[in-house]
């Protein structure tokens, strides 16, 4: 379960992801203790699929922004970036099932 500041801390994240990179970001999976067992005081774990592959550049940039982004929000996301073809390959690895089976996509 996502609380309420959590669901819009992530919801502004995809504006303001999509408003600096061209509408990117297809979906935003928050998973990990902070949604399976709502412990706030903790990071943030977050899966970007985007809808276009994206190279080590641009990801860096889209990471820089997340980190200051978690800096104005005092929370620290632990974010990894996907292109919604790799995700589809790749989603048996267990972070990302997990992310799937139960996280909340946003």
């Amino acid at each position: 379960m996502i609380n309420k500041k959590d669901k819009e801390l992530i919801i502004d994240l995809k504006i303001l992801l999509n408003t600096k990179f061209n509408n990117i970001v297809e979906t935003i999976f928050c998973y990990g203790s902070r949604i399976t067992k709502n412990i706030i005081n903790t990071d943030f774990d977050i899966l970007i699929i985007t809808k276009e592959e994206v190279d080590w550049q641009l990801e860096e940039k889209m990471q820089s922004e997340i980190i200051r982004y978690g800096i104005e929000h005092d929370i620290v996301f632990d974010g990894h970036i996907y292109s919604a073809d790799k995700f589809s390959k790749y989603n048996y690895i267990p972070y990302l099932n997990n992310a799937i089976f139960q996280g909340i996509a946003l």
